[in-house]
């Protein structure tokens, strides 16, 4: 337990931290107002008109001396709007989520089909990671660095990215290497990489303000701006205004720097800690620390790696241990957290010999080779066991996850990591498994798409089949991030193809649409999956008519006797209210389910909670949870944006 209070513990903090963003903004408005006011006031007692008369009426003194309401609006005003816009500016140069990070840190994308081991050894921990938690992929990159490093960034999960060193993929094992990617992981899990952009645009406002001064300074100290005549003590005050702006800027980006220090050194030591719950392994993500305080260290030589140094696993700065500037805590302090023998000294660390087993260890595989879960065909679990680890993982997850990745056979698993590949391989799952009707739809994918595709989808068509079911969404969420390297012309050229497939036997299953929506929140751009995913429902009384569509699509797809299906809907519905009227569950039209998953997915994540918990107790009203509902569940679940973990039995 006193993990997990641990972990409320640093959430507060964070909350407290990041309020100390706001007062200091405040802190710049009154310094700036202070100084802009008081040089007005100066100017006013050492200037003027030779006629007394001719003077306006000016304060007694006092209070009344620097209430000026009007230039506190002004001043206020432009100082708010400039930072405002400095904001807005930077949120909006990284409004493509986690790849626009990549690209500003010089990251490279890892070619889904790469032959390099380390490479491979990277996107399979990943995939694993992925599978483990219910996520979809994130798009994997690469920092030509020799450091031990990484981060992760993103607006939310759809458009998250993963990024290594090359210096971490060389000379840390897979174990240290899964702790390293399960460290990162937790940012995503724990919504951190939102707080981190947001972090960076914050900065850049307050930034804005000092570069905007220095430039005044700079433009009338060179002497561009001749100081003669009446305007001269207009330029001087303008002048003096520029330097006040630089001096307040600076001051106030190096106070928020320190904020955001204290905000990552907070959220660190908890992705540690999640590292190791995640893993259930010290050993990895202690190994990793290690070699980066006995090699090479975590420096990030990129031009932007100031801006973005709260993002990463290590320190990607040279400074002092233990200074305030400092994103993370002293290596000592993360190893002796996690590992209270460490003696506090480096020893001299010989690199391994570089790993290039990248597939898991059998131990993995053994350590759930008797339990049961998704590859079983009916599992006990109650739905506040399945809600209440959503957003997490542990070690048997990833174990499983390691399994479900070994059931897929190898054809699949190569194909899905290059975009014809990717297509042919879900095609397949929709396919007809014979007749007229299956050439027709291989023809349209042929003529639509390409005949490579078509190729690929028949010859590959048998092997999905024999697939277990366990192991399709996995092998779905192992094509995103190739699906994802289609440009505008060619994901629409998909979908139609897609749609046309699911539609040409005039029936639509709930999987095929679901699947159909998955494929197509890849193809969003990180702008309108981030708009798409905003809470803006905090009641459940506008969303009513939402669940009660898709709690019938559950219970009808669940449930085959109406008799069941009726109280299985029933069941889920008095779980989401307890005020729940009684009503026979319906299949509804694509477009009114398209239209409630649309208004849910803007659900506040505590709605969204309550109705996974709904459907989970809707599948399982006979106690039971069967294979095919369960993965019907995080195929709801992942289009929500919700992650849901594998449903194993033992876990729950």
């Amino acid at each position: 337990m006193a993990f997990f209070e641990n972990q409320a513990r640093a959430r507060r903090s964070t909350l407290l931290l990041v309020a100390l963003f706001v007062l200091a903004v405040i802190i710049i408005v009154a310094v700036l107002n202070f100084a802009i006011i008081g040089g007005i006031i100066i100017s006013e007692d050492g200037g003027g008109s030779t006629y007394p008369d001719e003077q306006p009426a000016r304060p007694a003194g006092g209070w009344d001396l620097w209430w000026r309401p009007e230039a506190i609006m002004i001043i206020s005003g432009i100082t708010l709007g400039i930072i405002f816009f400095g904001c807005l500016f930077k949120m909006l140069s990284l409004s493509d989520g986690g790849s626009a990070v990549a690209k500003m840190l010089g990251c490279v994308k890892v070619s889904p089909g790469t032959k390099d081991l380390g490479e491979r050894k990277l996107i399979n921990v990943v995939e694993e990671m992925s599978i483990a938690s219910g996520i979809p992929v994130p798009g994997i990159y690469v920092m030509e660095e020799d450091s031990i490093n990484a981060f992760a960034a993103g607006l939310n999960t759809s458009n998250a990215v993963v990024a290594v060193t090359r210096g971490a993929m060389k000379k840390l094992n897979r174990e240290e290497l899964q702790g390293v990617i399960a460290h990162e992981f937790s940012h995503i899990l724990n919504s951190d990489m939102r707080l981190n952009i947001r972090l960076m645009g914050i900065l850049y406002g307050i930034l804005l303000i000092a570069l905007i001064g220095y430039g005044i300074v700079r433009i009338i100290g060179q002497g561009r701006i001749r100081i003669k005549g009446k305007g001269g003590a207009v330029i001087i005050g303008i002048f003096l205004v520029g330097l006040v702006m630089m001096i307040v800027g600076y001051i106030g980006l190096f106070f928020a720097r320190l904020i955001q220090s204290a905000v990552s050194r907070q959220r660190e030591y908890l992705a540690d800690a999640s590292a190791v719950q995640f893993t259930r392994n010290s050993a990895g993500i202690v190994g990793a620390l290690k070699k980066i305080g006995g090699l090479t260290g975590s420096k990030i030589g990129a031009n932007s790696a100031q801006e973005a140094a709260h993002l990463f696993f290590g320190d990607a700065l040279s400074r002092l241990t233990g200074s305030l500037m400092a994103t993370h805590p002293p290596l000592e302090k993360r190893i002796k957290a996690l590992d209270p023998t460490f003696s506090g000294k480096f020893s001299e660390i010989t690199p391994d010999a570089e790993d290039t087993d990248y597939q898991s260890p059998i131990s993995h595989l053994q350590a759930v080779s008797s339990g049961k879960g998704m590859d079983g065909w009916r599992m006990k679990v109650k739905p506040g066991d399945i809600t209440g680890r959503m957003g997490t993982l542990d070690k048997q997850q990833i174990a499983y996850a390691a399994m479900v990745r070994a059931q897929i056979p190898a054809e699949i698993s190569q194909a899905v990591h290059s975009p014809a590949g990717a297509q042919a391989v879900i095609a397949c799952m929709l396919l007809e498994k014979e007749g007229q009707l299956r050439a027709t739809q291989l023809d349209h994918l042929g003529h639509e798409i390409s005949s490579d595709v078509r190729e690929q989808a028949e010859n590959l068509s048998p092997l999905v089949e024999s697939m277990p079911p366990a192991a399709r969404l996995p092998a779905v969420s192992m094509a995103l991030p190739a699906l994802r390297e289609l440009d505008a012309a060619a994901a629409d050229k998909y979908k139609a193809a897609l749609k046309f497939i699911i539609e040409s036997d005039k029936q639509v299953t709930l999987f095929e649409y679901l699947l159909y929506r998955i494929v197509g929140q890849a193809f969003l751009t990180a702008r309108q999956s981030s708009q798409a995913d905003k809470s803006k429902y905090y009641s459940l009384a506008p969303l009513w008519p939402g669940a009660v569509a898709i709690m019938g699509a559950v219970a009808c797809a669940g449930e085959k006797d109406p008799t069941e299906a009726a109280e299985a809907f029933q069941h889920g519905m008095s779980w989401l209210s307890t005020d729940a009227q009684q009503a026979s569950p319906q299949m509804p039209s694509l477009g009114k389910l398209d239209e409630a998953l649309n208004l849910w997915s803007q659900a506040s994540p505590g709605l969204k909670k309550r109705l996974i918990g709904a459907c989970t107790a809707c599948a399982a009203a006979d106690g039971i949870i069967q294979v095919q509902e369960a993965e019907l569940l995080r195929a709801v679940a992942c289009v929500l944006h919700c992650p849901m973990p594998p449903i194993l039995e033992s876990a729950a």
